[in-house]
């Protein structure tokens, strides 16, 4: 009805049955999965008089959303159970731009949200500095996505679930990776991360490619300096990774469950303590190399990495608890070596 502001989250969550939707232009704000899991919903219009005809993209019928000149905000996560395959915006509109499809700011800095259904390969518009929180969340059927050097951020959820994407570069312009930003890439392959020596990623956050199965070769630059917890766990065929000089903090789990086979830890004055379950679980991990700089290896670093039998320490002070190395393995026990 004509007056309604707000459409909460959830709101017709799990609707099957409904095929079309008209909002009037009072509407100012969608709530997080106000349409989601409506597996029939062909258009949702945001005024009486716009277009409710499919369009064609790529020589595609879609399913359209259309944002009406009314609409100041939307819930990127609204998107995520809708199967849209292309975002309209009517003219007019102050906040919102569309752009082959997808949504972007109205000044062209921020990639919102990339629709679930969209299909192929994706060219992020020039002069785009943020990539929103979710905007390719759960889009399976992108096959590639070229980030231009004008992105400085890639927001949280960004590409969790894009299970069609085998390699990604990251230009040297992104100084940060979001929480949970690939999480669950399953077909991931090759990241790199680019850099000139000065500009480049400084921190990955938390579970940014957790569970990324077929990730096998990851390039982090010589700019980085903060890998979050979990970051890299439970990619299986992960086995080489080298971590640069520059990083002064890996948080807890960052690798845990991978498939390294060696490691070699910074040496950085400022990184000076292995955390808790760092390299836990890598049963194929065999070498390990900890500069003097580390002081201490915190409980359970590399637990259960049950073909490690040696480690070599550059500082014979190191500190390191029983459950530092412990295995499950009975009577196997890590040797430390002490290196000059």
């Amino acid at each position: 009805n004509e007056g309604v502001t707000t459409i909460k989250n959830y709101a017709f969550f799990g609707c099957e049955k409904l095929k079309e939707v008209t909002l009037p232009k009072s509407v100012e704000k969608l709530g997080a999965n106000a349409f989601g899991s409506c597996k029939n919903l062909h258009f949702i219009t945001e005024a009486y008089d716009l277009r409710s005809e499919n369009v064609s993209v790529k020589g595609a019928k879609v399913r359209e959303y259309i944002v009406s000149s009314e609409v100041a905000e939307l819930e990127p996560t609204m998107f995520n159970s809708l199967d849209v395959n292309y975002i309209a915006v009517e003219e007019g509109n102050a906040v919102y731009s569309s752009i082959d499809g997808i949504l972007y700011s109205k000044d062209g800095k921020s990639l919102v949200r990339c629709p679930v259904g969209y299909q192929g390969a994706v060219k992020i518009a020039s002069g785009v500095e943020t990539i929103c929180d979710y905007a390719f969340n759960g889009c399976v059927k992108v096959t590639s996505v070229t980030i231009p050097e004008s992105v400085k951020t890639i927001g949280k959820w960004s590409f969790a679930w894009c299970d069609k994407l085998v390699k990604v570069n990251i230009p040297a312009s992104v100084t940060s990776v979001g929480d949970y930003a690939f999480k669950n890439c399953n077909t991931l392959e090759t990241v790199v991360f680019s850099s000139d020596g000065k500009n480049g990623v400084k921190k990955i956050g938390k579970y940014a490619f957790e569970y990324c199965g077929n990730l096998k070769n990851v390039v982090l630059p010589n700019t980085l300096k903060s890998i979050g917890s979990y970051a890299f766990a439970n990619c299986s065929k992960l086995s080489e990774s080298v971590l640069p000089d520059s990083i002064t903090d890996i948080k807890s789990g960052a690798f845990r469950n991978s498939g390294l086979v060696s490691v070699r830890l910074p040496e950085n004055k400022s990184f000076t303590e292995i955390s808790f379950n760092t390299f836990g679980f890598c049963k194929s991990l065999t070498e390990v190399y900890i500069p003097a700089n580390v002081v201490k290896v915190d409980d359970y670093a590399f637990a259960w990495t049950t073909k490690l039998y040696e480690v070599t320490v550059k500082n014979a002070n190191v500190k390191y608890t029983p459950t530092s190395f412990i295995t499950s393995i009975k009577g196997k026990h890590v040797k430390i070596n002490v290196e000059g």
